[in-house]
């Protein structure tokens, strides 16, 4: 059987005649393939950040043939997998493959329009500056003001209509609701 795993190999021929034997033989190598020149794929290429860690299932072929975590490559996930922004997933070749490949992939932010709630609506005139709290909801999760998003107010001293300003930052990206 012709060996096709990298490594040292020796091969000995031997060649009989009436008379005699002749043998030989040589030493030959079967490097090691660089993962460079395999294909990486991802379940998902982008996620939109939920507050839970996103990692996507990694696929690895080398000429369409599924290779092995654990036997032809190990991987190194990023550390954080939760916050928005770009990931890069690397890959490091062992047994039969060597070197090194990476893959990116992205957390979005969230762009989805909170709920907004006061907690109060009415004042009645008295020369002060009216600043109810607001609690600010998305997908079930109470967003943190100063982290998550920030407030503003406005026209909210004098009787009339006062306008508070909400303005997603970290991991949301929602555009200013009024």
């Amino acid at each position: 059987k012709e060996p096709t795993a990298a490594g040292d190999y020796t091969v000995t021929v031997v060649c009989e005649t009436k008379d005699t034997v002749y043998t030989g033989s040589a030493d030959y190598a079967i490097g090691k393939r660089p993962l460079g020149n395999v294909t990486v794929t991802l379940d998902q290429n982008s996620f939109i950040y939920n507050g839970t860690e996103q990692k996507p299932a990694v696929t690895v072929t080398f000429n369409g043939t599924p290779l092995t975590e654990g036997t032809d490559y190990t991987v190194v996930y990023p550390n954080d997998m939760t916050n928005a922004g770009a990931k890069e997933i690397k890959l490091s070749g062992i047994g039969n493959f060597s070197g090194e490949t990476a893959v990116s992939y992205s957390v979005e932010k969230n762009t989805a329009v909170p709920d907004v709630t006061l907690s109060a609506e009415t004042f009645t005139y008295d020369g002060k500056a009216k600043e109810p709290a607001a609690a600010v909801v998305s997908g079930g999760k109470t967003l943190e003001l100063n982290k998550d998003y920030e407030i503003a107010y406005s026209n909210n001293t004098n009787a009339g209509t006062a306008t508070i300003t909400i303005t997603s930052k970290g991991n949301y990206g929602f555009n200013g609701i009024k």
